[in-house]
């Protein structure tokens, strides 16, 4: 299959996976709005997470082959953005937007 192809394929089972499954902010309380790496802290890289997951799942997603993959603890921390409607780059954009100070608290809606 041509990896483009496979690629969008890949985002929108994703995405329809998000749709099918209920929120997991049903699920457990987060730990810290945010905090999608687990550090402790709201940083970058919890942003990024975000964007590997979706972009890679296979490497980054919750059962991802990397060692830094995304948890189910850290999918509930990272939905910042209209919580409960899942992972989106929304939450990658919100996540950045508090570490800029653009916006004073998370989740943004």
């Amino acid at each position: 299959m041509f990896p483009l192809l496979r690629q969008l394929l890949q985002l929108q089972l994703l995405q329809l996976q998000n749709l099918l499954r209920p929120p997991l902010s049903l699920l457990r309380p987060p730990l810290k709005w945010g905090d999608t790496n687990l550090s402790g802290e709201v940083e970058l890289g919890d942003a990024v997470l975000i964007l590997q997951a979706i972009s890679n799942p296979e490497k980054y997603g919750i059962n991802g082959t990397d060692d830094t993959h995304i948890t189910a603890q850290g999918m509930i921390n990272g939905d910042v953005d209209q919580n409960g409607n899942g992972l989106t780059a929304k939450d990658a954009l919100s996540i950045q937007k508090y570490i800029a100070k653009l916006i004073d608290e998370l989740p943004e809606s």
